[in-house]
């Protein structure tokens, strides 16, 4: 792996960065077993191209054959929107799950106008004179 500056310390960060994300996906898929891992946040942003190959080697070695064998570790495509995108879509599934009904809402028999107590009143007239 290859920093952008060419800086032997960056390369090295950036490899025990690969190390940590590697054997930390490696235990997930170990206790989960998962079918894919999205790798996202500020990895893919300004370094996915460069450090997910690391990870999945890493990832590789340290998971369990089997487990690894099933999963695929992926960038995320979304990028910085995803959590917004996300969120929108909640209400949406809840819609479409519905049937695409739109929820009956209870409605009150309550008055629009506020009530105005009979002191206001008498003083409104007064007033309006």
């Amino acid at each position: 792996m290859q920093a952008p500056s060419e800086d032997e310390s960056a390369a090295r960060v950036l490899q025990e960065t690969a190390t940590y994300l590697g054997a930390g996906i490696a235990n997930l898929i170990n206790l989960f077993n998962p079918e894919r891992i999205v790798v996202g946040g500020w990895i893919q942003e300004i370094l996915g191209d460069r450090l997910l190959p690391a990870i999945r080697e890493v990832a590789s070695e340290q998971a369990l054959r089997m487990p690894f064998s099933v999963v695929s570790i992926v960038a995320a495509q979304l990028g910085r929107d995803a959590v917004a995108l996300g969120a929108a879509t909640l209400p949406v599934n809840d819609f479409l799950a519905s049937g695409a009904v739109p929820p009956l809402r209870k409605t009150t028999q309550r008055s629009i106008r506020p009530t105005v107590a009979a002191g206001n009143r008498a003083e409104r007239r007064s007033t309006s004179l």
